[in-house]
């Protein structure tokens, strides 16, 4: 898969807490990115100059325990992959271990390589093992130490006897304090449908970002974050452009988190 993008620009001071999990730190003059072994999930991102991360979520919030503290191991958190999947297992799949989203998020992830050079580019790179999806993942990080923008490419290698289909899906969280009502979310996705259209024909009708339509047919703008309805739930939108790019801008912190990839390597966005 060729590399995907993501910058961090301060358009305008806050704190965060330390964790005590097994994490890798890539730490630039402006910039630092945290990974989580536990998982490989990109959970913290943030300017020296701020010390927000608008990667503020941790899918502990959804366990049957979220104010308990969580065990340490391996889960979804800010930006993380999923791999073999996106999406949910069927019961006999579950039933063998297969996780929602995949196993790239459950697993541990190892460094098998940090550099910084003399010219103050940064290196690192990160790999894990999924046993059931018979599949392995490699991921490289690219900084420079005065940069904003990190650089991320990751490689699948399939680990079965025979050829298999999966799915590959990134999938960025942003949360408060960054994430409120009056944080913008903008993509140049253009055509789309609701997740929860009904079958077999999900994608009637057809909506254009960045309108889409709860249940009963009403409009919605999903540039904001509003109101507690949660519906509709995802929307995914094509991106008919070279390249793809997706940004979330909080006005109350002065922050712009952005991404942008290769359409050959995947022409959709999902919101």
């Amino acid at each position: 898969m060729r590399p995907f993008f993501i910058l961090l620009l301060m358009i305008s001071s806050t704190g965060f807490a330390a964790d005590s999990r097994p994490t890798v730190r890539m730490e630039g003059k402006k910039a630092e990115v945290v990974v989580d072994l536990g998982g490989g999930s990109i959970s913290e991102f943030r300017l020296k100059s701020n010390g927000l991360s608008p990667l503020q979520w941790d899918s502990w919030s959804f366990s049957p325990m979220p104010d308990e503290k969580p065990p340490m191991l391996p889960r979804s958190m800010g930006h993380f992959l999923c791999l073999d999947r996106w999406g949910s297992a069927s019961e006999a799949e579950a039933a063998h271990g297969m996780h929602q989203h995949g196993e790239a998020a459950q697993a541990w992830w190892a460094v098998s390589h940090e550099m910084t050079s003399s010219t103050g580019k940064m290196n690192l790179r990160l790999r894990a093992d999924l046993p059931v999806a018979g599949l392995s993942v490699e991921r490289s990080i690219f900084m420079h130490e005065s940069s904003t923008v990190a650089v991320v490419e990751e490689h699948v290698t399939n680990t079965n006897k025979i050829g298999r289909i999966y799915n590959m899906v990134q999938h960025p969280t942003i949360g408060g304090p960054f994430l409120d009502e009056a944080t913008i979310v903008d993509t140049n996705g253009t055509r789309g449908f609701m997740q929860g259209g009904p079958m077999p024909n999900p994608e009637d009708p057809e909506v254009q970002w960045p309108i889409a339509l709860r249940e009963d047919g009403t409009e919605v703008d999903i540039r904001f974050l509003k109101d507690v309805d949660h519906a509709p739930n995802v929307v995914s939108f094509i991106v008919e452009e070279e390249y793809g790019w997706v940004t979330a801008i909080s006005p109350h912190s002065g922050l712009l988190i952005g991404y942008i990839w290769r359409t050959s390597d995947y022409p959709w966005v999902n919101i």
